[in-house]
């Protein structure tokens, strides 16, 4: 046998056969001549006698001597009981990121809503995957997720998709992102915990950045002015501006609102029997503004179909109000004089000038006088 060495890899060639040469001088290392390539192999039998074949490196890539250095390594680790063949295998056939968040979508999202969903969607597709998806999950370390985060901060990622024929999604940086999507793949690394795919959540003990946790509450002054412009808007735009008017008036979340039916409303009791909200069935109180405001909606509006919906769609029937969100963002634009806000401002506005806050609201006491808010809505309006 030859001893394997630079001298001899410069005159072998390929002669038209694949062959394999063994070192003279360490069991089981060897050469290996291909028709394009030449490569270190380590060829050894397991700890159950299966003979196994290991390729090290290509003969471009290391020197002799660090292929039979690494050869030695490997057969230290046999001796101990393990097999690097089958953990190499085992590494190429790991899952991936990628493939844990698709495992996660089919079996761990079972408890969250539709709308929560299409977030999560979002973030895993224009962020997670993108960023860390041909990851091996088990190889996975707290640096490698802290090096995502900061990726995402600094908007390494950020770009314009287009979603539908006219929709464009904008995906931004920023720490509030970050943080948004850390608590999403901290929920998918748990996950892999509970499966047994991982030991530990590498997520633990990340360095985040904070950001504001309470929203901005709109003025009461400017709640005033939103309650003229509503006014004033009321004859073009009569569905949206009844259901800005109750958002305002009940602090209810805007989904709750647009997909309120009438069975939910109890007026004798005056309180909201939602069916499912973001966390489970409530009764939820409103007050006098609201009442009235309800009574006049349902004067007004009818839904022909039979759901029932409180603010039906005017253009598909069995369909409630779509997104009003933007109806609210155009209003802030051709307003200046009212400053920029989201439905989600107003019900912050809402919780921030009443003497419950939300958790005790929603144990459906009553209200014994009216909010500040509704006495600036009713008033204006």
């Amino acid at each position: 046998m030859p001893k394997i060495n630079k001298a001899f890899i410069n005159k072998t060639h390929f002669n038209g056969k694949v062959k394999t040469y063994f070192d003279s001088e360490l069991r089981g290392f060897g050469l290996r001549v291909l028709a394009k390539s030449m490569s270190y192999i380590l060829m050894y039998r397991n700890e159950y006698g299966k003979q196994r074949f290991l390729t090290i490196a290509k003969t471009t890539e290391i020197t002799p001597e660090e292929a039979k250095k690494i050869a030695a390594e490997k057969l230290l680790l046999i001796k101990q009981g393990q097999d690097p063949a089958k953990d190499k295998i085992a590494n190429r056939n790991a899952m991936t990121v990628s493939e844990l968040c698709d495992l996660y979508w089919e079996q761990g999202t079972r408890h969250k809503k539709s709308s929560t969903l299409a977030i999560d969607r979002g973030r895993i597709d224009r962020h997670i995957k993108p960023l860390i998806g041909n990851r091996a999950v088990k190889d996975l370390r707290r640096p490698d997720v802290q090096q995502m985060y900061y990726d995402i901060v600094d908007g390494k990622y950020a770009r314009r998709i287009k979603t539908k024929s006219r929709g464009l999604a904008r995906i931004t940086g920023g720490a509030g992102s970050a943080n948004r999507v850390f608590g999403l793949f901290s929920a998918i690394m748990t996950f892999a915990v509970k499966r047994e795919i991982i030991e530990k959540n590498p997520c633990f003990g990340l360095d985040k950045i904070k950001t504001a946790k309470i929203r901005e509450a709109i003025p009461e002054s400017r709640m005033k002015i939103l309650g003229k412009i509503l006014k004033d808007e009321f004859p073009k735009h009569p569905l949206e501006v009844s259901a800005l008017r109750l958002i305002a008036l009940t602090g209810c979340r805007k989904g709750e609102i647009l997909e309120l039916t009438w069975d939910e409303v109890d007026f004798d009791e005056q309180t909201f029997r939602f069916k499912d909200t973001k966390t489970g069935r409530q009764n939820r109180a409103f007050g006098k503004g609201a009442m009235l405001e309800l009574q006049r909606i349902k004067e007004l509006f009818h839904d022909e179909s039979e759901k029932g919906y409180v603010f039906p769609s005017v253009k598909t029937v069995g369909c409630h109000l779509d997104d009003i969100a933007k109806y609210l963002v155009g209003l802030c634009a051709e307003h200046s004089e009212f400053g920029k806000y989201t439905p989600s401002s107003e019900n912050t506005r809402f919780i921030s000038s009443g003497t419950r806050s939300r958790r005790r609201r929603r144990k459906c006491a009553m209200p014994t006088r009216r909010l500040p808010v509704c006495s600036a809505m009713l008033n204006a309006a």
